[in-house]
């Protein structure tokens, strides 16, 4: 992700392709105490990070709290990694999230933005990018593994579905589980893979 933002001329501090900036594994007390937070630092964006660590978690939640605004690239929970559930993006915003409630736990001491599924933004910066009117959206298919965000991208867009049954839902007997949660989950197809 430091790369894309490179290309459009931001300024890149962190992520997962830079060098650690604080000495050792990990941040002490006294060096949290002492660091030396950046003015310029306008934003924290939030997508998968598989080397998180607490320090990189407090920068966030510190510079969050100076005023940077918070972007998150989605909110998975999960991924299915040999059959089993591991941490995805939304964790690492879940523990964010936890830090950042409001006094009384109701909602957050800041706005976080999502700019990835299920926010809608996403259709419509490819309809604009690539000059597709709102008429072609029945031409439109998301396809993905996960209701509560892949198969809600295509529904809070105007655009068809289709649930493939090799990730995060193995069965169409779980997809009940999503509805019944939320209606907006409901996938327009439905396949068990494309291999």
């Amino acid at each position: 992700m430091g790369e894309e933002l490179r290309s459009h001329g931001l300024e890149v501090t962190g992520g997962t392709d830079e060098e650690k900036q604080y000495e050792g594994d990990y941040f002490t007390y006294e060096q949290i105490q002492k660091y030396p937070f950046d003015d310029d630092v306008g934003a924290v964006i939030t997508g998968i990070d598989f080397k998180v660590d607490y320090s990189k978690l407090a920068l966030a939640s510190m510079y969050i709290q100076r005023g940077a605004k918070w972007i998150v690239t989605n909110e998975d929970a999960f991924t299915m990694q040999h059959g089993y559930r591991a941490p995805g993006n939304g964790m690492l915003i879940a523990a964010l999230e936890s830090g950042l409630k409001r006094p009384d736990g109701e909602g957050l001491i800041c706005d976080k933005i999502n700019t990835g599924k299920p926010n809608k933004a996403i259709i419509d910066l490819i309809r604009g990018q690539h000059d597709i009117p709102e008429s072609e959206l029945s031409k439109f298919v998301m396809i993905g593994d996960r209701p509560d965000t892949d198969i809600a991208l295509g529904n809070n867009s105007g655009i068809a579905s289709c649930l493939v049954l090799s990730g995060v839902v193995t069965k169409e007997s779980e997809i009940a589980e999503y509805v019944n949660h939320n209606r907006n989950f409901t996938p327009t197809h439905v396949i068990d893979s494309f291999g």
